[in-house]
């Protein structure tokens, strides 16, 4: 059989497609994807139940009932701790799911005790306040050592209201069962001024009135004059000659000084002093020389003792004549605290309580060092001051009772608190409203609110803390008026760690100068804010 060459050219075209194609088999079936398994969800661990100490804390008094306290929530075994483990009480246990504490039969104040439970992993604690309770036998006086007599004294109870009493002819005031530390209102209608003790634990309260440790009444006055002879020549210029005169009293009226300082030998004086018969005076008489900057030397003393005193009389050409005395080296160095500038300092001879001699004193500058000679008078003492500044306050350091020939003395100025809260500016003050300002250590601090218009209520705070919430005094019949205009002052003084310090006969302003009015060792600082911090009353 004959094939045409167009057939066999169809032909091999065939085969060539068919090798192009892979042949005449089919294409395999693609594989089906593995779907991968789901991973397990892991189980949440259980939360252990929070253990839960009830009750909270808790106030209670000294030899007071036993109180139970339980644990419940978490698992395991419960233990228990009282802490300090001394001196606050007792446990019924000290493991299982409650324990009884019994308060202790006494203590010397306020005792602050820590409970703690403690399971396995877990622990709770409630703080217990413990509260002495005494018999608080108080008085008023309306300086340091008047008695005020008809004026309220009122207690803070722990609901909040108050129990009142009236100071009898001695000014005493009394009240039973009080629990320690105690809060006193003292109400002076007078001068509508109302003032708040807080803090208080002492048993024998002195609260003095707003007016300070002013003049006693009756006083008595005398005017006394003479020359002051003797001494030594003026010096050259420019040093100059000082004559100084200090008439001490044997019944001075407290923390009234007499001394006066001029360039002339002759001297007059009205000697202030309590009206009781028999009193004398000694006039105390001092020359010195201070040189270009201030600084004294070439010292001359004499006195002239136990003059008669005439009630509302006189007393002339009671000369004194001046003789050589010893000299000595004083030396101290002031330590004012971080941001505190020094505005002036002085050293001062005190002869009495209230008889004194100026004789170094420094203005405007900021030296630390105080290096100068002093004279060595019998039974006489020095006394250091100086005061320092901060952008809002002051403070005046002082330093009494030291030696003439005292060296290494050092005097701490510390800086005044800062007013926190309320803003200069605040409105709706009343009731609830929080005061507050930065720590002084060791101080208690006073806040005055005064009224803008005389006669509306003026408010007093006492305390150690560093905030204090206005408290509603209604009750009393206090009550500041409303959209009134008012301001308020801080003051801090020291050395009083608790309000116990200032509760005194002469208060607040003897604890600044307690030392200096009894001529006595001591170191005191009285420190003010400065600036007007106003605000307004809630309408």
């Amino acid at each position: 059989m004959t094939v045409s060459p167009r057939a066999v050219l169809r032909t091999l075209i065939l085969l060539l497609a068919l090798t192009a194609c892979g042949g005449g088999d089919a294409p395999p079936a693609p594989e089906t994807p593995v779907t991968p398994e789901t991973p397990e969800t892991p189980e949440t661990p259980e939360t252990p139940a929070a253990l839960v100490l009830s009750p909270g804390n808790q106030s209670v008094d000294m030899g007071g009932a036993p109180l139970t306290f339980s644990a419940t929530g978490a698992s395991g075994t419960y233990t228990w701790e009282l802490s300090p483990a001394s001196g606050a009480g007792t446990l019924s246990a000290s493991s299982g799911a409650s324990v009884q504490y019994t308060p202790p039969a006494s203590t010397p104040g306020l005792v602050k005790a820590t409970l703690t439970v403690s399971s396995d992993t877990q622990k709770a604690s409630s703080v217990i306040q413990v509260h002495m309770r005494t018999e608080v036998q108080g008085r008023v006086l309306a300086d340091i050592d008047r008695p005020a007599s008809g004026l309220t004294v009122a207690l803070a109870l722990p609901d909040g209201s108050f129990s009142s009493v009236k100071t009898d002819a001695q000014g005493l005031f009394s009240f039973t069962k009080v629990r320690s530390p105690y809060e006193l209102v003292l109400l002076e209608p007078t001068n509508a001024t109302t003032s708040v003790f807080y803090g208080l634990t002492r048993s024998d309260p002195a609260l003095t009135l707003s007016g300070g440790a002013g003049t006693p009444t009756p006083f008595s006055f005398t005017d006394v004059s003479g020359n002051v002879l003797g001494g030594v020549p003026p010096p050259a210029a420019p040093a100059t000659q000082v004559y100084s005169v200090a008439i001490a009293v044997t019944n001075p009226i407290p923390l009234r000084f007499q001394g006066r300082t001029s360039s002339s030998s002759d001297y007059t004086d009205r000697v202030l002093w309590q009206s009781i018969p028999g009193t004398t005076a000694t006039v105390h008489a001092l020359q010195f020389e201070k040189d270009a900057a201030g600084n004294p030397s070439q010292y001359s003393y004499g006195k002239l003792k136990e003059l008669a005193l005439v009630s509302r009389g006189s007393l002339t050409e009671q000369d004194v004549t001046l003789g050589p005395i010893p000299h000595d080296a004083f030396t101290a160095t002031l330590q004012p605290a971080a941001g505190v500038s020094l505005t002036s300092h002085g050293v001062v001879l005190q002869y009495a309580p209230t008889a004194v001699t100026p004789l170094f004193s420094r203005s405007g500058s900021d030296e630390t060092t105080v290096a100068i000679a002093t004279p060595n008078v019998p039974g006489a003492t020095l006394y250091l001051t100086a005061t320092g500044t901060t952008a809002t306050g002051t403070a005046t350091a002082l330093r009494t009772g030291l030696a003439s020939d005292a060296t290494g003395v050092t005097l701490a100025i510390p800086a005044a608190a800062v007013r926190q809260a309320p803003a200069s500016g605040a409105t709706n003050v009343g009731p609830g409203t929080a005061f507050s300002w930065s720590p002084v250590p060791g101080a208690v601090h006073k806040v005055s609110l005064t009224p803008s218009v005389a006669g509306q209520p003026t408010l007093l705070l006492f305390t150690s803390e560093t905030q204090w919430v206005l408290p509603n005094l209604a009750a009393l019949g206090v009550k500041l008026p409303p959209s009134a205009s008012y301001r308020w002052e801080l003051s801090s003084v020291i050395p009083a760690a608790t309000t116990d310090a200032i509760a005194i006969p002469g208060g607040w302003d003897r604890v600044y100068s307690g030392p200096l009015a009894s001529a006595t060792s001591g170191e005191s600082t009285l420190l003010k804010s400065t600036g007007t911090f106003s605000f307004t009353t809630a309408p």
